[in-house]
């Protein structure tokens, strides 16, 4: 018997061709099986026709043997179940007396989930092909009558196959009908999805999806037509909000991620990983009060789903709220399906309007999550949650906090204190300032709805809606973004100005900066990322260079060594730009203890002293002053890194794709809904916390048993005994994607220890699947010569030592690539490690 254990998948069948028709059904993109037969070394097959091809070739004469059934299974759900399928000949003279009660009672089940199951299958392969692949409604259309007639085609060509067969072998015309009948009781798998209403009619009476729901502003009146027939309609202005409660309901009716938010992990004291390790959850009244509580970071952001030089600018950009939940670990948070939407509005509805109307909806689920809590399906007591952070970049941190918006002019620009662009130059510890706090923030927004004129003197604008959260101020919950002040702001900044006193010290030019850049022979993980080159115009008229937060990222780790033999080690300039590298690697650290956030404090206070002196005449500009409050930021919110917005930006891009196939009538309403039916094929098909997977090519497969002695030791030692035999299959991959980080066989080193500060680095040398189910790295372990202080690096050399190591365990699963340079291999840290 044949059985499909792919996750939520309950199909059986009895033959291999039954078996094959279901793959096909349910293939997707990280689609994997193998061969369902013993002792067959094949391998995996990534296409439902090269799995075909390759049984219908190398095992098509077995027919009749005893095949070992090894189930297809997701990059995200894989299991291991061998199945043994014995077949017995039936001749005329016995088929009477066989009488097997397990195969009709499995005859029986098919028939009871074969059109059940069947068309669930169909609606997410529907689902796939709209949200993922963001194929429009009418290719959709268009794929689903033409399998119904392929289908169609298929059946009577089969029917018509049979009827011969069975007249040439002279069977009973009775027996006939009875087998025309099975055929004709055959449905189409896209029975009752023919149309989009049908579609969402059947995805939502038998799936839980949360439904956006419309918000009603205010009326205004809207011109209709044109000419003699031009009229004015009274309509409302409303935007659409996805209820808090059935978001979380979705969520946690998994039981693993249910017990993974609400199992709360005891912090270490001095040690810095995470939201839930810091003060702002340990003297939060809600969590002090419910300690399982829900601990929510809010996100905001504008996007223009419009060509932004057409004529429809900013006609529909929309404004969107998101949020997640601190509670899952870092490592699923940063899923896009780990990010949830809460509300989507036009932003012209947002201007007319203020932003505290569109938040609205969203402050009265979280101050009812924070006081009452709220009843979810599934979980025997109340559901509290807590608001501990919203995240933005700065002008819609200030947007939404209430703070001044134009930073440039704004006498008090800073959200976390009282500094002035003279004390913000001359300062450079959170000592110097007076920093703002929730009492004196309350009554300094008490004295403006008074006396307007004093938002000056404060630097705010409004009392923002989001003080009304339980537990939350806006003096102290809007954390700055190290994504927007560094990598969009300082670091490129600063680039560009020692680029240009380079330039003109004479140590380089800017077209043979542009040539090294061209020919910097970057790592695997850097090509997505490659910096472009330098514009000619960003020197001589002082633009801003052009690049991504992720390119600039790429520039700051390998600038050092494209200037290494040009640029002398005691330069100042280029010093004062080491120093904001440093500062950039302990914002990016995923660990942070109490001497790191130390350093950093002294670190910033040098670089700022530097770059005061150094440029002079240069604008000290606000983003630098934002730098001053990272320290106390690790303390409160914990690592930066935690808390910057590059994979809610990355998220904005669904909403930009999903644009181009949908109706601009009510776009809030349709990009909600999609978003909707896009989360909800994500938790049907892989839950929260799969691990993804993805295995690239076979390199060879052979037996545990035939292994080297070395790695046969190695893999015995690493795994325990019940896990492997001596005939396991060991297949060697070229590469494989464990969690979004790509492992491959190319220059590719990992942080395999630390010691004493000290990092251990491993190049990567072979990646082991045992039995197809338990992913081995072996790697060799290099020695540190010498750490050079010019280029930030380490000089590494191979060493004698080879280890075996499990993706998994990793403390810290990153990929680094080495550069050579005089037959020497240095590595570049992207973070501290401790």
């Amino acid at each position: 018997m044949f059985r499909c254990h792919q996750r939520g998948c309950s199909f059986v069948c009895l033959s291999i061709n039954d078996y094959l028709r279901h793959l096909r059904v349910v293939n997707h993109d990280n689609f994997c099986c193998f061969c369902c037969y013993e002792g067959c070394t094949a391998g995996e097959f990534h296409t439902v026709a090269a799995f075909k091809s390759h049984i219908y070739r190398t095992h098509y004469d077995r027919s009749e043997d005893n095949p070992e059934l090894i189930q297809a299974s997701s990059s995200t759900d894989i299991a291991i179940s061998t199945v043994n399928h014995p077949v017995t000949a039936i001749n005329d003279e016995t088929q009477d007396a066989i009488v097997n009660p397990d195969l009709e009672a499995d005859i029986n089940r098919l028939k009871g989930i074969d059109v059940v199951e069947q068309k669930r299958s169909s609606a997410l392969f529907l689902l796939r092909l709209k949200e993922i692949h963001h194929i429009p409604q009418v290719a959709v259309d268009s794929v689903v009558h033409g399998s119904q007639e392929l289908f169609q085609q298929t059946v009577q060509r089969l029917k018509a196959g049979v009827r011969l067969k069975l007249a040439e072998a002279g069977i009973e015309e009775s027996l006939s009908q009875e087998i025309n009948s099975v055929f004709e009781d055959l449905m189409d798998p896209y029975t009752g999805l023919e149309t989009e209403y049908l579609q969402n009619a059947y995805i939502r009476e038998t799936f839980k999806i949360p439904e956006p729901k419309e918000i009603k502003l205010n009326r205004c009146y809207v011109s209709k037509g044109s000419g003699e027939k031009r009229s004015y309609e009274l309509q409302w202005s409303t935007f659409h909000y996805v209820p808090i409660k059935e978001t979380l309901t979705m969520i946690l009716n998994d039981p693993e991620i249910k017990r993974a938010i609400l199992d709360r992990n005891v912090p270490v004291e001095g040690i810095y990983t995470d939201f839930s390790d810091e003060s702002n959850t340990k003297f939060h009244p809600v969590i002090a009060e419910h300690p399982n509580s829900l601990q929510i970071v809010g996100y905001y952001d504008e996007l223009e789903i419009c060509n932004p030089l057409g004529s429809k600018v900013k006609k529909h950009k929309l404004g969107l709220v998101f949020y997640t939940i601190a509670n899952i670990h870092p490592k699923y948070r940063s899923n896009f399906k780990a990010i949830f939407l809460s509300t989507i509005a036009n932003v012209t509805l947002i201007e007319e309007n203020g932003i505290d109307a569109v938040l609205k909806p969203f402050v009265d689920d979280l101050k009812t999550l924070a006081t009452t809590g709220v009843s979810i399906e599934g979980c025997e007591e109340q559901v509290h949650g807590a608001l501990i952070a919203f995240l933005a970049d700065n002008l819609a941190s200030h947007t939404v906090g209430g703070f001044k918006e134009s930073m440039s002019f704004a006498r008090h620009f800073c959200r976390s204190c009282m500094a002035t662009k003279e004390m913000a130059s001359r300062y450079f510890t959170e000592d110097g300032f007076i920093m703002r706090t929730h009492d004196e923030h309350m009554k300094q927004c008490a004295e403006i709805e008074k006396d307007p004129l004093l938002s000056v003197n404060y630097g705010i604008n409004r009392n923002s809606i989001l003080n009304a959260v339980p537990g939350f101020s806006v003096a102290s919950g809007l954390p700055q973004d190290v994504m927007h002040d560094l990598l969009e702001g300082v670091i490129n900044y600063e680039f560009r100005l020692l680029l240009t006193y380079c330039i003109q010290r004479n140590y380089f030019t800017i077209i043979q900066i542009n040539e090294r850049i061209k020919s910097f022979d970057f790592g695997y993980s850097q090509t997505s990322t490659k910096p472009p080159e330098i514009s000619t115009r960003c020197i001589t008229e002082q633009m801003k260079i052009r690049y991504s937060a992720s390119e600039m990222l790429t520039m700051a780790h390998i600038f050092p060594h494209l200037v290494r033999d040009k640029i002398p080690e005691s330069d100042q300039n280029y010093q004062c730009f080491l120093i904001l590298i440093k500062i950039l690697k302990i914002c990016l650290s995923p660990v942070i203890t109490n001497s790191l956030v130390s350093f950093l404090r002294v670190l910033i206070e040098e670089h700022h002293h530097m770059f005061r002196d150094l440029y002079c005449n240069e604008s000290f500009i606000p983003k630098l002053h934002f730098m001053v409050h990272y320290p106390q930021q690790i303390i409160r919110h914990g690592p930066l890194i935690r808390s910057w917005t590059m994979r809610h930006e990355g998220k904005l891009n669904f909403f930009k794709q999903a644009s181009k196939s949908s109706n601009f009538k009510n776009i809030t309403l349709s990009l909600a809904r999609r978003h909707q039916l896009w989360l909800l094929y994500q938790f049907q098909t892989s839950s929260l916390l799969d691990n993804e997977i993805i295995r690239g090519p076979i390199i060879r497969c052979n037996q545990l048993c035939e292994e080297e002695t070395e790695t046969l030791t190695l893999i015995k030692n690493h795994l325990t005994s019940c896990c492997i035999s001596n005939h396991s299959l060991i297949t060697r991959l070229k590469w494989i994607k464990v969690n979004g980080l790509k492992y491959l066989l190319n220059n590719a080193y990992l942080i395999t220890a630390v010691e004493e500060d000290e990092p251990t680095f491993s190049k990567l040398m072979d990646i082991i699947l045992v039995d197809s189910s338990i992913i081995l790295l072996q790697t060799l372990q290099y020695n540190i010569l010498h750490y050079s202080e010019h280029t930030l690096s380490y000089s590494i050399s191979p060493g004698q030592t080879i280890e075996i190591f499990d993706p998994f365990n990793l403390k810290y699963p990153f990929v680094l690539h080495s550069v050579k340079y005089l037959s020497v291999d240095h590595i570049t840290l992207p973070f501290y490690v401790n």
